[in-house]
């Protein structure tokens, strides 16, 4: 899949859970308006094509409790605290990584029908390096000349967020949720969440999804998410440079 590179990380775009970056040769420019401060999804692109690849359609996953210690590559953990129909879900061994689900039960059925594939992510590796960039936190800047249409990472997200949530719940449910989901995710994916900027001044978890994510489908017509990526909201960019 090509996607052009967003003007900003909380995209209004149609990605599947798991997203390639490349460049687009066709693109030249942003394609989109950012999020609204009011939080109202813009979304400029159709929204009705999007399939996950054959590697990761039609299995089935276990449900465990949170008394579980190892989890496996596709068990999901459940949390009691819900509002409305927005409930937890988080599974430490998907991809390897871990990711938690603020979502309805039938969202949460649609992603645990993902296979988990036993090949885990590709980064940007010998590519590029993590370095500091004023006034943005960590960013990735090349090593070498990357070719138009070059493949420099694949990553899957650590948070999927319901959009119709911020709509239905009150900020403080919501900021709940977000601090339930987070704080269960292994130390390693939640150490990555945490380290990425969020720049509305608000309650840092919700703060860094704003700031930090694209907007994700699942499937079927009330599955359009927030997806956070921290491998890929390192990649500081400008829209026009000069």
């Amino acid at each position: 899949m090509r996607v052009a590179f967003p003007c900003s990380l909380l995209a209004a775009a149609t990605l599947p859970l798991g997203y390639a970056l490349q460049a687009d040769p066709s693109k030249n420019t942003c394609p989109w308006n950012g999020l609204s401060r009011d939080y109202e999804p813009l979304v400029q692109f159709p929204m009705d094509t999007i399939e996950f690849p054959d590697d990761v359609r039609d299995s089935r996953s276990s449900y465990v409790d949170s008394s579980v210690s190892s989890p496996t590559r596709n068990s999901w953990r459940t949390f009691p605290d819900c509002f409305e129909e927005y409930c937890v879900y988080t599974n430490n061994g998907f991809f390897n990584k871990g990711i938690s689900l603020i979502t309805t039960a039938s969202n949460h059925a649609r992603v645990a029908q993902i296979q988990i594939p036993q090949k885990d992510s590709i980064l940007y590796q010998e590519k590029t390096r993590i370095v500091d960039i004023p006034g943005k936190g960590k960013g990735l800047v090349a090593t070498r000349m990357i070719r138009r249409g070059e493949r420099i990472m694949t990553a899957n997200p650590a948070l999927l967020v319901h959009r119709d949530a911020f709509r239905e719940l009150s900020l403080e449910d919501i900021n709940y949720l977000m601090d339930v989901a987070v704080d269960n995710l292994p130390k390693s994916r939640k150490e990555s969440y945490m380290s990425q900027a969020g720049l509305m001044g608000s309650h840092k978890i919700t703060d860094i999804l704003f700031t930090n994510s694209f907007q994700v489908t699942v499937g079927g017509n009330d599955g359009f998410h927030y997806g956070n990526y921290p491998e890929v909201s390192i990649l500081n960019h400008d829209c026009r440079p000069k």
